[in-house]
Order: C-alpha cells, then sequence, then structure tokens
C-alpha cells in the first residue's frame, strides 16, 4: 500500500490531483493542515481558518469517488503553536488547535495524526526539562483521545539534537505515543540507525523523502524530494522499516513540483524500487558505513 501527499499538486491547483494519484497506483493521501480543502479559489490554509463540514465533506467524496483513503494527516506547527510557550494562554491555544485536527482527522478516516514536538529551538527561559514536562502532559491528552476516536497519535522525528532528545523523552513517558518516522531529518541529523531500532513495534507512520545530506553551514536543505533525487541510502531504510515491525501504508511526505503528474509515476516507481530493496533513482548512492 503506497501514499503520497496531495501538496505535490500545490503548484499546480488546476489538475485533479487525487484522480491522478490513483491513477499512479497510489491508494492513500496525505494531508497537511495548509493543504487546500475546497476548490483552488478557496484555500483554507493554517489553523486561524478551519474547514467547514462542507470543506471537509467535499474532500471526503472527492477521495471516495477515486478510492483513495487518508494515511496520516500533518498538525500545524511553529513558534504561535507552541506547546512549549512560557505563555499560559498560548501553550492552551496549541493544545486545541493539536486536538482539532486529531478530531479532523478522525473525521476524514485517517490512521494517523502526526506532531511536532517544537520548532526550531526552545523559547528563551524553558529549559529541556521543563519543556519535556509541559509537553508530555499535552502529549498525553493528545494520545488519549487519539485512541477513542481510533487514530494514531505520532510524534515526528526533526533534525536538531535538542529536539530529538526531547521527543524520545516524550515517547518514553506517553506509551501511548507513537513514533512517525522522517527518513529525509534522519538523513539530515546523520542519525537514520538512532530511531527504528530503538521503537520497533511503536512506528505509526512514516515520512519518506530525499535531500542532498547534510551541509556543511546554515540549515540543512530539508527539500522533500522524490526518493532518487538525494542522497537517502534507500536498501538500508527499507530494511529498518521492515524490522521496525511498521505495518502501514509505504508512505511518501514530499513538495510540490512544477510537473507534478510525472512526479507522481516517478513518485510510485521508487516506492516500488525501495520495498524490493533497491535504490530508486539514478544516483549512485553508497551504503553508510557499517550497513
Amino acid at each position: 500500500m503506497y501514499a503520497c501527499s496531495l501538496s505535490l499538486f500545490d503548484k499546480r491547483p488546476d489538475l485533479p490531483a487525487a484522480a491522478l494519484l490513483a491513477e499512479a497506483g497510489f491508494t492513500r493521501v496525505n494531508l497537511s493542515a495548509d493543504i487546500r480543502f475546497g476548490p483552488p479559489d478557496e484555500p483554507l490554509r493554517g489553523v486561524l481558518r478551519l474547514a467547514s463540514d462542507a470543506d471537509l465533506a467535499r474532500l471526503a467524496a472527492e477521495l471516495s469517488g477515486c478510492r483513495l483513503g487518508v494515511d496520516w494527516v500533518h498538525a500545524p506547527y511553529g513558534d504561535k503553536l507552541s506547546l512549549v510557550s512560557p505563555d499560559n494562554g498560548e501553550r492552551a491555544f496549541a493544545l486545541a488547535s493539536h486536538t482539532f485536527w486529531v478530531e479532523q482527522a478522525a473525521r476524514l478516516g485517517a490512521r494517523a495524526v502526526v506532531f511536532h514536538a517544537y520548532w526550531r529551538a526552545l523559547p528563551e527561559g524553558v529549559d529541556a526539562a521543563r519543556a519535556t514536562d509541559w509537553l508530555a502532559g499535552a502529549f498525553g491528552q493528545l494520545a488519549a483521545r487519539a485512541r477513542r476516536l481510533g487514530v494514531l497519535a505520532c510524534l515526528e522525528n526533526l533534525t536538531a539534537d535538542g529536539c530529538n532528545l526531547c521527543t524520545e523523552a516524550i515517547l518514553e513517558a506517553v506509551p501511548e505515543l507513537w513514533l512517525c518516522y522522517d527518513a529525509g531529518h534522519a538523513h539530515l541529523a546523520g542519525n537514520a540507525a538512532r530511531w527504528l531500532p530503538r521503537w520497533r513495534g511503536r512506528v505509526g507512520a512514516v515520512h519518506l523523502h530525499d535531500n542532498p545530506g547534510p551541509v556543511d553551514a546554515g540549515r540543512p536543505e530539508d527539500r522533500h524530494l522524490v526518493p532518487g533525487g538525494g542522497t537517502v541510502y534507500w536498501p538500508e531504510t527499507a530494511r529498518l522499516i521492515r524490522e521496525s515491525g511498521y505495518d502501514g501504508p509505504w508512505s511518501l511526505e514530499v513538495h510540490a513540483e512544477d510537473d507534478p503528474v510525472s512526479a507522481s509515476r516517478r513518485a510510485m516507481a521508487a516506492l516500488e524500487a525501495i520495498r524490493r530493496g533497491q535504490s530508486p533513482g539514478v544516483l549512485a548512492v553508497l551504503p553508510p558505513e557499517g550497513a
């Protein structure tokens, strides 16, 4: 079973994204908080413009008509939706937003809803211990709500080591919470073998995408390319995913491309190659040391 982000088509809102993904062979789609619900001239982006019942019904009907399900919904994130804000009101607002997206994911029949622990860095004056305490409390509530609604609440590995240490502490503190393994982030952070073996049996979702790897200076290039367009060593990634006990869709989190129709076909071919234990694309990617 394969899934792909509808955001692949963001540069071409004139195209019937769902129908074209189904035609390419995908059986599920992935949705982000900034996905376009409804007609292209009425985008609903971010948490401040919440999707109405009519918008959700229209999207659900479109997906059903193409025989597509929803793998995961990615909740919004950022400094204005911070569960580690020193301001009590801001934390309460962030928790309400996250809860809303758990409920929207359930209404769309999604398998999982994906969260970030926090965005980039902790606010000034908030240390890791305090942040972990706040986050464990919030994600405990979110995971319990998701379980009651039949959705897996997942926490995603990111690129910053401080955030990843916090993510692991939250996963330890909240047994109902699942890992969303992001292969591109792990590649940028140089910790691809760190996550899946440790959280075997608790991998609820995957984000598969490619990038050029770590850079010497500045922010990493988290480009969310179709697998084969970067330097992730996919045979090793596939082995780790299989050994983790993950049994959900092989799921892409890719950014918009100028020619999404061609990209969707490349993406399907790449996923099929990865599941066979092969490297997609034309780049000669060498295995990491010890693989």
